[in-house]
């Protein structure tokens, strides 16, 4: 936490080189955590992945439009109000964010990318057993008018308990009349996720592609879409995937 706060003190235009911070055990956050320097890369080299806990803070990555963090072998546990990539890009790898809850309904328990922000993962990402407990909240990822690049990402046994929408992810433009945003899904699984609407995935507005992978398993308890519910947006199934059982 010193070591980010430290950067985080620096003028961005002068941050040329990427700073590598290496987490050497696991950590338990006491307050909120900001990440505002562009190029910084968390990592860990141990065998088995740190993981920082938390039952009441968040962590915020806000590096700067068209700026990128980057997150590899790290777990984050218990984040109320997940991480909230609010600009730039965040790019996460090998890493698990699991048992997160909700404080409102601005962000998921997992992961939020706001307006103009990028969540991407290439490889090893899993979100588990992140679930929404208030109204209107979300519980896996929640895409407000960002983008989204998942490559081999696990979403599962992400609950939306409130009878909300999109258990394992909810994507929606910021301005609900816009289509400006984009998913892009390849060789995910997305499975044993519930919701009242869009168990697996609750599209609304999106241009949402999807090749290969597997989306099974998942519940609309009260409503429509037990795997995908896609309204208004545009919608690219490329090759072969599994869907069943939803």
């Amino acid at each position: 936490k010193a070591a980010l706060d430290e950067i985080n003190l620096l003028d961005p235009a002068s941050v040329d080189d990427k700073y590598e911070i290496q987490i050497c055990g696991d950590l338990t956050l006491t307050e909120d955590l900001q990440i505002n320097t562009p190029n910084i890369k968390i990592t860990s080299d141990l065998a088995t992945p740190p993981t920082i806990t938390s039952t009441n803070y968040m962590i915020t990555v806000n590096p700067g439009s068209g700026e990128d963090v980057e997150i590899e072998k790290i777990n984050f546990s218990g984040l109320k109000g997940g991480i909230n990539v609010t600009s730039g890009q965040l790019t996460i790898n090998n890493s698990t964010v699991m048992n997160g809850s909700t404080y409102n309904s601005d962000y998921a328990a997992g992961i939020t990318i706001k307006s103009g922000a990028t969540l991407k993962s290439d490889e090893g990402l899993v979100i588990e057993s992140c679930d929404n407990n208030i109204d209107g909240g979300h519980s896996g990822i929640f895409n407000n008018g960002g983008n989204i690049e998942l490559t081999g990402t696990i979403i599962q046994n992400c609950d939306n308990t409130n009878a909300g929408s999109g258990g394992g992810i909810y994507t929606k433009p910021y301005i609900w009349a816009s289509t400006s945003n984009a998913v892009n899904l390849e060789n995910c699984i997305i499975t044993n996720n519930t919701a009242g609407t869009g168990g697996g995935i609750y599209c609304y507005g999106t241009e949402i592609t999807i090749k290969g992978g597997e989306i099974s398993s998942n519940e609309a308890k009260y409503g429509e879409g037990g795997g995908i519910y896609l309204s208004n947006g545009g919608t690219d199934f490329v090759g072969k995937f599994i869907m069943q059982d939803s």
